[in-house]
């Protein structure tokens, strides 16, 4: 049987194993590949090294645009939903999402928020309360 697919329990196995193991080292990439098969892997890489400004999103004095394309939207809601320090970020991002059209990214950001803190966390954030009457409707309390 071939294991070398993405799908979860692959993906939890690889971020276990790579967890202390530097990028440059040449078992992550055999690693990776071993894991989800060499053309996944090669996309893996990819969106490792993304370029994207995120630290914009947390600054509020500052005015973030959207990337373009799809996967440095991904990786922007990765990178701010990955710590609770970053959940303003995430709330603004969130918004931007929905503002702009983008309603399922801004919907997936929006459970990623509120699995990231408790919610007497949440509603302490800048931008939650803009958040939550954007949502209210799709709400369950």
């Amino acid at each position: 049987m071939n294991e070398n697919f993405p799908n979860p329990r692959n993906w939890e196995c690889l971020s276990n194993l790579i967890k202390n193991i530097p990028e440059s080292n040449p078992v992550f990439e055999t690693l990776a590949i071993s894991r989800l098969g060499p053309a996944v892997a090669k996309e893996f890489f990819i969106f490792m090294h993304l370029d994207v400004p995120w630290e914009d999103w947390l600054d509020e004095n500052s005015s973030p645009r959207l990337p373009a394309e799809f996967d440095r939207k991904c990786y922007l809601i990765s990178i701010l939903a990955n710590t609770p320090e970053r959940a303003e970020g995430l709330c603004r991002l969130t918004s931007a999402f929905q503002k702009n059209g983008y309603t399922e990214l801004a919907f997936l950001s929006f459970h990623l928020l509120r699995n990231l803190l408790p919610v007497e966390e949440l509603t302490k954030l800048k931008h939650w309360n803009e958040l939550v009457t954007m949502w209210s409707k799709y709400l369950v309390v």
